[in-house]
């Protein structure tokens, strides 16, 4: 680089990318695998990427390029990937062999030779071959082979193509995305030497992987936090970059290409996971920066505005038909938010802002809640009506009859036929509260709109 102002403080990049060199897993695998594991071979084909999608085919009238075997799969090198040295016209998603690129795509020491001339102080490189976040050994059917690729891989980058640049090459790893407990034992083995990154996906649910949203990749996010390791997240890390499309030209995926970084930083916004663990830290590349400030005030927005607790399941936090909400400040408690968690048949304690807090199990299916001095009231459609102290342990069950409530809950047809309704038997009570003077009104979901007095004795 020539007629740069010397003083201009010399570039620390975290969007950079390495072509693996040809032996970098025949160098670390057992002999075993050599037949099977990451090789490469030259022959011609032809690539193409449309609607979002990168396809390419063996063609013998195609361009001659280097194409990386492993167990079935043939992936080429593309030119789109070594694109350095090249015109701007030049880059173009076609084959390429290792001859034709600039030393400097697999080779440290030219790397660093070209980052002095392009005025680089130190940079951190995404893998290619295992594409941005090891997709590639996710995808494959010997996991013991993978499991070998993946550290084989980390080890080669620490070692080899970091290892003499004295700092100015980042080591960035891959892991173990179809297994969060291998995950974080890579990730804990690599921060045991100095590693600080590590990559993963956008958007996980793309490459059929459980979302953030889920407790299944808590082990190696909290490893991520408690190794102070960064989460790297590359566009296409996803396998799906953004398109209108299938048939739209790459240009309108290349102008979408914040798409997929956009989505995610919402997703991680929303998740939980960074209240959870306040010391893990992301960072997107090739993601653009535009959209932020838009994103932040809108989620701003959407939280003052729309903010909810829960989501569907059975798990701390998630409900199936929250059917009544009660804020019990009985004294003696703290004032706590409790929810009738219908078809989970509980209820559930959250803090006034929305932290879960506990539960109250041994109900059928709670539909309302009330308190009233010590006593928390809780109507329960399956024909009966529970009375609980400050400690939550029940006082009584109201009406409570096994034998009928098999008979009011055939079908859910009583309710529509009073006639065989009986006095005093409840059959779904669906609300409830008490007067002044501790008498309890219930009413029933039923075709006569029942209420019934239960007076204080």
């Amino acid at each position: 680089m020539t007629g740069i102002d010397e003083s201009f403080p010399k570039i620390i990049s975290v969007d950079d990318h390495v072509i693996e060199h040809r032996t970098v897993w025949l160098d670390r695998l057992p002999s075993k695998y050599h037949d099977v594991g990451p090789r490469t071979i030259q022959e011609r084909g032809t690539m193409q990427f449309v609607g979002g999608t990168f396809s390419y085919q063996p063609s013998d009238d195609g361009e001659l390029c280097d194409w990386w075997l492993y167990e079935d799969k043939k992936i080429p090198q593309t030119r789109l990937s070594a694109a350095v040295g090249f015109s701007r016209d030049e880059v173009k998603v076609t084959g390429i062999t290792y001859e034709e690129m600039r030393p400097g795509c697999w080779d440290p020491k030219a790397r660093l030779e070209d980052m002095d001339a392009n005025w680089t102080e130190a940079q951190m490189c995404f893998p290619s071959f295992p594409r941005f976040c090891g997709q590639t050994f996710m995808e494959a059917e010997d996991k013991v082979l993978s499991d070998l690729c993946v550290k084989a891989y980390n080890d080669w980058m620490v070692e080899e193509w970091c290892g003499d640049s004295d700092g100015r090459l980042i080591p960035l790893t891959i892991t173990h995305l179809w297994d969060a407990d291998l995950a974080a034992a890579e990730v804990i083995r690599n921060a045991e030497r100095g590693v600080r990154a590590v990559c993963f996906s956008e958007i996980p649910p793309y490459l059929g992987l459980p979302s953030i949203h889920t407790d299944y990749w808590e082990p190696f996010f909290r490893a991520c936090a408690e190794t102070g390791t960064v989460i790297n997240m590359h566009i296409g890390s996803s396998s799906k970059m953004p398109s209108t499309s299938a048939d739209a030209p790459a240009a309108v995926g290349s102008t979408l290409t914040f798409g997929n970084a956009m989505s995610s930083m919402t997703d991680w916004l929303f998740s939980g996971w960074l209240a959870k663990l306040p010391s893990l830290k992301l960072a997107y590349s090739e993601g653009q920066i535009g959209w932020i400030p838009y994103i932040l005030e809108r989620a701003d927005n959407v939280w003052d505005e729309n903010r909810a607790w829960g989501g569907f399941g059975d798990k701390p936090g998630q409900m199936k038909t929250p059917h009544g909400i009660w804020v019990d400040d009985r004294p003696g408690r703290e004032a706590q938010v409790v929810v009738a968690d219908r078809a989970n048949a509980r209820l559930q304690y959250f803090t006034l802002d929305g932290k879960h807090a506990g539960f109250v199990k041994g109900l059928l299916f709670p539909a309302h809640v009330e308190t009233r001095g010590d006593v928390m009231l809780v109507p329960d459609l399956h024909a009966r009506v529970s009375l609980y102290g400050k400690d939550n342990k029940v006082i009584a069950h109201l009406g409570d009859d096994e034998a009928w409530r098999k008979k009011a809950l055939a079908g859910f047809k009583m309710r529509t036929t009073p006639e065989k309704c009986e006095p005093g038997k409840f059959i779904h009570p669906h609300d409830a509260c008490f007067d002044k003077a501790g008498n309890i009104f219930v009413v029933e979901w039923v075709s006569t709109g029942r209420v019934t007095l239960l007076k204080r004795v």
